[in-house]
């Protein structure tokens, strides 16, 4: 243990003081530089705790109010001093370490209490000094990344990526509707038929007479800003994706194109094919800046295909 460093003040007169040790911990580790205040009537002193979270103090007898404060984490007890004696103070401390949009201003908020991340360079490693729920947020035009994180302890330690709703257990969120056109991909020379939009959320491929080929696409009415995106993810609730008739595979295709006009360039996307279960996709969307449409393109070579979804967001 360091040494102990005393301080002394005013209105003791000339009664000794006793030795009271100040024990400062944070999130269950020693509280190294936590500001101390000691107060009893008219007398006050102040003190900074050491490496291993103590400070040392000459107090009289009597009762001391002594409060312990770091980084917005405060606690206060009040001190029966009879003789030489350690006071221990516990401040709340647990740790959300974030993931956000590079260049974003990300804060975290409790109530009342708004903590700002020190810079914009996409990671924080924000302490918040009490429990409860915490909603994080990298605020920007047309919609904010966040995400919200309970925190049910002291020493806990969470991670969290913020995300950015584009559709959102069937409210639009930063899409307005989603508009089905006989359009493909440049890539694909099938024949094409816009397919049916059930509800909000589920698309099914369109099919001609016998087993006419056909595919179509489905796009959002606007564009999704892709800037400070990692990610793209859907959650799928169901999907049906069978053989055709001559045992060939059908299949679905979800991504990003700059254009929803036929013969459009497909920038990033995941295919899905038969056997493809229900879940979450990802789709790495991170060389790609600016303003794109989604799209799902399905294709019925013969058999029905299908998809529902839930949600689909950005993730930084």
């Amino acid at each position: 243990m360091s040494s102990m460093v005393y301080m002394y003040g005013f209105g003791f007169g000339g009664s000794p003081g006793r030795n009271v040790t100040v024990h400062v911990t944070y999130g269950g580790a020693a509280g190294s530089g936590a500001n101390v205040v000691c107060t009893n009537g008219k007398k006050t002193f102040y003190g900074i705790t050491d490496a291993d979270g103590n400070f040392a103090f000459k107090l009289t007898k009597g009762t001391w109010t002594i409060t312990a404060n770091k980084n917005g984490s405060t606690s206060t007890v009040n001190a029966e001093v009879t003789g030489d004696c350690t006071v221990d103070i516990a401040l709340f401390a647990a740790t959300i370490n974030v993931t956000y949009p590079a260049g974003s201003t990300c804060t975290a908020t409790n109530g009342t209490t708004t903590l700002t991340a020190p810079d914009t360079s996409g990671t924080w490693k924000c302490v918040v000094p009490n429990a409860g729920t915490w909603t994080i947020k990298a605020p920007r035009s047309g919609g904010d990344f966040s995400e919200t994180v309970v925190i049910s302890k002291d020493g806990e330690t969470k991670t969290t990526s913020l995300k950015l709703y584009l559709f959102n257990g069937g409210n639009y969120k930063v899409i307005s509707s989603f508009v089905a056109k006989a359009v493909h991909a440049a890539n694909y020379t099938l024949s094409t038929k816009a397919p049916s939009i059930s509800g909000t959320s589920t698309i099914k491929a369109a099919l001609g007479s016998g087993t006419s080929e056909y595919d179509g696409t489905v796009f959002p009415n606007t564009t999704v800003d892709l800037s400070g995106a990692k990610t793209l993810k859907m959650n799928i609730t169901a999907i049906s994706i069978p053989k055709n008739a001559g045992g060939g595979t059908t299949c679905i295709n979800f991504g990003v194109t700059k254009s929803n006009s036929n013969g459009f360039t497909i920038l990033a996307s995941k295919n899905m094919v038969n056997g493809q279960s229900t879940g979450t996709i990802s789709i790495n969307v991170s060389s790609i800046s600016g303003s794109v449409y989604l799209f799902i393109l399905l294709h019925s070579w013969g058999a029905p295909t299908s998809i529902s979804f839930n949600k689909i967001w950005l993730e930084s």
